[in-house]
């Protein structure tokens, strides 16, 4: 019988696993026969998936690995990641080798975003494209009349992973307006006037009244 004759060892390809033979083993050897190796594709042959993101000023880095296993011979099955401020590049499946030597690399673009700076100040806002992760840092600004307090909502120091404005804030600026009286040969004739007022706000003090003598200016 087939069973009972000695066989060749034989050696599967990498990634399957011999399975016996075409033949039976009960087979009576009556005439010449051919008896075919059986293989099976492994089921757990390894490859990897790397991820690689662009650096701000050229190439890519990777970022991580996965090892996964598949069926040899068959498609792979990566998956791209969600990455916040990246768009992940077209790729394909590849065969999976069975000697465990199939990488699938995928690419990750870093995104632009648009960067706005309203300086609220009557002149244009100040825009730019900026790539996702790159240094930011907020323009000098001023406003006639006015202390500058800060910017609304804060600047990070990079670019956050979605378009961003922020509004200059301002306080406004006080002087002190100040009213002295005097008679016309110089001494002191009534009360000194004393008061804040805001930048560019009107004013009309009225000079207080002196028995006997009128005031060279009855309103200021």
């Amino acid at each position: 019988t087939f069973g009972s004759i000695t066989k060749p060892v034989v050696t599967p390809d990498a990634g399957y696993t011999f399975t016996g033979w075409n033949v039976a083993n009960t087979t009576k050897i009556t005439s010449d026969i051919t008896a075919t190796a059986q293989y099976k594709a492994n089921t757990n042959t390894a490859y990897k998936v790397e991820h690689y993101t662009e650096n701000l000023t050229s190439g890519y880095t990777l970022i991580d690995t996965e090892n996964k296993t598949g069926t040899t011979d068959t498609l792979t099955n990566a998956v791209a990641k969600t990455l916040a401020g990246f768009t992940v590049q077209s790729f394909s499946q590849a065969n999976i080798n069975g000697n465990g030597s199939t990488v699938i690399k995928i690419y990750y673009s870093r995104n632009l975003y648009n960067l706005t700076f309203n300086p609220d100040n009557g002149g244009s806002l100040i825009t730019s494209m900026v790539k996702y992760g790159a240094t930011i840092s907020a323009p000098s600004v001023t406003k006639t009349g006015y202390t500058f307090v800060a910017w609304t909502p804060s600047v990070p120091s990079t670019m956050p992973a979605t378009d961003s404005t922020y509004k200059a804030t301002w306080t406004i600026n006080s002087h002190s307006l100040t009213i002295n009286y005097k008679y016309s040969n110089g001494t002191v004739a009534g009360t000194q006037y004393s008061h804040s007022y805001n930048y560019n706000a009107g004013y009309s003090v009225t000079s207080p009244v002196i028995a006997g003598y009128t005031a060279d200016k009855l309103i200021v």
